[in-house]
């Protein structure tokens, strides 16, 4: 080994890498924080992905997430407690994934666990937050989700550090004023992601079949062109909205402002359920003469995989390319890799956010 250069982290028989090789680590790196990465259920790869990215930062430890057999209670055993404790007194990333009801109580359990285990510092990477748009209520008795979820986070234990919650282009920006006590939210974003995929689609060979070359960028509404509209100086913007019909008997989808002909256009947004005005956007901008239309979303919800409609040959196959990211993993893993859609990982992104 040349003088100076980091020592290895291989992994011992116990599946984690020699602590002292790790603690020599601790000690001679420059200051930045250090994590034990604790995955959530459907989150292992996007660990393993942090450790590969950068192993002298994150060091996964494989977690049980099971039911004991013919029951539903949950039988949970947390990674790098045996046979050595490589948690107590340690920055603990908890790389979480809120998917469903049952996943969720799981992780909130697990996270009371980690916090009574006298950590150091808690950080809670959920990139899709699905209960961000269910924080109006206009009928009595209606639950305000986003607000309970927000007072179970703060009830959680305090380990004498804030609660660091990592969240990527929140729906709704002012849940983050939701979260009280020890528990901060931090609005992080995929767009620098989506920027360098352009750039990389820019900078291709002319004749490179599949590079995603872009002239303008599009929002569905006038609220996404608030939100992303500066992220994207260089560009030409066109903004749709939706208006009456003509028999004023329904709502369509039409560009309110600036021009999409002759244009290569990318629409781009926060998160798409079942994309019916996705659709429709793509579908107007091609009528006023784009030369291609391409969309972009962080959050692929796609709820009862309605992501097939948008394949080729699908009744909303308006698109050339459709980039998402990894953010919601158990969609995006169904996702086909010869069509239209391409998936964008998170997690570079996480390790300078972090």
């Amino acid at each position: 080994m040349a003088a100076g250069a980091p020592p290895s982290l291989h992994r011992s028989e116990t599946g984690n890498p020699s602590d002292s090789l790790w603690d020599t680590f601790h000690v001679n790196a420059p200051p930045a924080l250090r994590y034990e990465v604790i995955a959530g259920p459907g989150c292992a790869a996007s660990a393993l992905r942090l450790e590969r990215l950068e192993p002298r930062r994150f060091r996964y430890h494989a977690s049980k997430w099971e039911k004991f057999p013919g029951e539903e209670s949950d039988n949970i055993v947390l990674g790098g407690f045996n046979p050595v404790n490589l948690i107590r007194g340690r920055n603990i990333l908890f790389v979480a994934n809120f998917e469903n009801n049952d996943v969720t109580l799981q992780q909130f359990h697990a996270m009371i666990v980690l916090l009574q285990s006298f950590i150091e510092s808690l950080t809670v990477v959920l990139a899709f937050y699905p209960v961000g748009t269910m924080e109006i209520v206009t009928q009595e008795g209606t639950v305000a989700t986003a607000n309970t979820m927000a007072r179970l986070f703060a009830g959680l234990p305090s380990c004498g550090k804030p609660i660091r919650l990592v969240l990527y282009d929140l729906h709704t920006l002012q849940n983050r004023f939701y979260f009280a006590g020890h528990v901060i939210g931090d609005l992080c974003s995929a767009i620098p992601l989506l920027r360098a995929a352009l750039a990389e689609g820019a900078a291709a060979p002319a004749d490179e079949a599949g590079a995603l070359r872009i002239d303008a960028i599009a929002f569905p509404d006038a609220g996404a062109a608030k939100r992303f509209g500066k992220k994207f100086p260089e560009y030409a913007i066109i903004t749709c909205a939706k208006v009456r019909s003509a028999d004023n008997l329904s709502r369509v989808v039409t560009v309110a402002e600036g021009d999409a002909r002759g244009k290569n256009v990318l629409i781009v947004d926060d998160l798409v359920r079942t994309g019916g005005t996705l659709a429709e956007c793509g579908k107007a901008l091609r009528e006023q003469g784009a030369k291609s239309v391409s969309a972009f979303c962080s959050h692929a919800v796609f709820p009862a995989e309605s992501w097939r409609r948008f394949l080729h040959g699908g009744d909303r196959a308006f698109f050339d390319a459709f980039l998402v990211t990894n953010s919601i993993p158990s969609v995006t893993a169904k996702l086909p890799t010869d069509d239209c859609f391409k998936v964008l990982e998170l997690e570079p992104q996480m390790v300078l956010d972090l």
